[in-house]
């Protein structure tokens, strides 16, 4: 379905798209079921989490924030054991805590960014796609295993859905005139999330594929605006540029952002790890989560007596994660079908073929997100994990969601059963890690909540009352 034209009226995203629904009432109870389930899971994960480990780095990082109100040079070490410059994610961290001190208060903060990043998605797959496939996206993407997973948790990468979605809406804006507000967005992104986590360079590098193909016309001055207004919080970083030494005597904190343990270009000396890109893109768009899923009790030693209900649980466990790793050759299809179709699209000689320019825009953006994740895990230092490309998750939803818009109203009804259970099956595997992942057993293996307290300044620590009988 093609998307609104330069012709049409344009009345502004969120009242087109509400009139659009009033019109297609099957489509807006659709809408609100999807979101009030993915809001529902959402609840039920932030009501059972738990942190440890890096968790717990963060929380020292948002504690430092909230209560020297001072900005370090950099926030935390990276994988490659450099670290992360500027502030930013000191204050993102910081400011909830400011304004409740829980743990918790940090990771609310990331759960309402990703309720905003479900609106930006539906404008901008509304304004380039349509309805329908709107409908589709939102099903696909609000109820990922992977985002709800992510944004339940105190993570650096789990921001990055927000980023992505910001990223998205600031590049459609700019597909066909310059405008200064996304300018200033992307110039915000482009100087922000290298301050959050290591991912950031796929964020840079489609940016630089969309720009040199010319996808996107910035205007100059919004970017420069953007650069400056997210580059505030390296200010403290600069600083310590200019006079290392007593910074870091200052601290007492070696603030090097190089890595330490490797190289970049590591990965291509090796074949996988960037082919990885690949396996990682068809399984966004499925609800396969690998390791998140089986390493739940549900997998367990513990969980195989034969002679209980721990074995019937255990037996579907295991039923429901055969079915998320076929779920991953249902969405490499709609990747075959969607890139397939944009390139004959591309090459057809038919002059009186014209591709839509919304759907030809999205086909170009996913395929400058993807190229760039293949790029970044050719050059990073480390090998490429799950969490460290998931700012391309939401464009390997775009193609699943093709694939369901097109063969919706399929003669063979068998399709849109396939469908409706690859949408439905993500419910019970959210349901599984939220009961049985060690993420959402508070006291269980990890960090006990004695051991948590030990470690935290006494107002953050967690309530042993509260959190008993989870």
């Amino acid at each position: 379905m093609p998307g609104m034209e330069k012709g049409e009226p344009r009345n502004g995203v969120l009242k087109d798209l509400w009139e659009a629904l009033e019109k297609e009432k099957n489509l807006r109870r659709i809408v609100v079921a999807v979101f009030l389930l993915g809001l529902g899971l959402k609840v039920f994960l932030f009501a059972r989490v738990w942190v440890g480990g890096d968790q717990v780095g963060l929380m020292r990082v948002g504690i430092h924030f909230a209560e020297e109100r001072t900005l370090l040079p950099t926030s935390k070490q990276m994988s490659g054991e450099g670290r992360i410059p500027g502030g930013l994610l000191q204050i993102i961290l910081g400011v909830p805590l400011m304004i409740y001190p829980h743990y918790k208060s940090p990771i609310f903060l990331c759960g309402l960014l990703h309720l905003l990043s479900f609106f930006l998605f539906a404008g901008v797959t509304f304004r380039s796609m349509g309805l329908h496939f709107m409908v589709a996206f939102l099903a696909v993407y609000w109820l990922s295993p992977w985002a709800l997973y992510h944004c339940a948790l105190l993570w650096e990468p789990s921001y990055f859905y927000f980023f992505a979605a910001l990223h998205m809406w600031a590049c459609f804006s700019l597909r066909e005139k310059r405008a200064f507000v996304p300018s200033v967005i992307l110039g915000l992104l482009i100087s922000s999330t290298p301050q959050v986590h290591a991912q950031f360079i796929v964020l840079w590098l489609a940016t630089f594929l969309a720009y040199v193909m010319k996808h996107i016309k910035v205007h100059y001055p919004g970017i420069v605006v953007g650069l400056i207004l997210g580059g505030l919080t390296l200010l403290p970083y600069f600083q310590f540029l200019a006079k290392p030494d007593s910074m870091q005597a200052t601290t007492g904190t070696v603030h090097s952002v190089t890595p330490k343990i490797s190289y970049l270009g590591r990965n291509l000396l090796k074949v996988y790890p960037p082919l990885k890109t690949f396996v990682y893109w068809t399984r966004y768009g499925s609800f396969d989560v690998g390791r998140i899923l089986t390493k739940t009790i549900f997998f367990s030693q513990a969980w195989k007596d034969y002679d209980s209900l721990n074995s019937f649980l255990a037996i579907l466990a295991r039923c429901i994660s055969y079915l998320a790793v076929a779920s991953v050759l249902l969405s490499a299809a709609g990747s075959v079908v969607y890139f397939s179709t944009f390139f004959r699209r591309q090459w057809a000689e038919k002059k009186d073929h014209e591709s839509p320019a919304g759907a030809d825009w999205l086909a170009r953006y996913c395929l400058f997100m993807l190229s760039a994740m293949f790029i970044t895990s050719c050059l990073a230092p480390v090998s490429m994990q799950s969490w460290h490309m998931i700012v391309g998750l939401p464009a390997a939803c775009v193609p699943v969601a093709y694939l369901i818009e097109k063969y919706w109203n399929h003669h063979h009804r068998a399709c849109r059963v396939i469908f409706i259970t690859f949408i439905l099956l993500r419910v019970p595997v959210v349901c599984l890690i939220g009961t049985g992942h060690d993420w959402f057993r508070i006291g269980r293996p990890g960090v006990t909540v004695e051991e948590f307290n030990s470690k935290m300044p006494e107002k953050y620590r967690a309530k042993v009352s509260d959190e008993n009988g989870r």
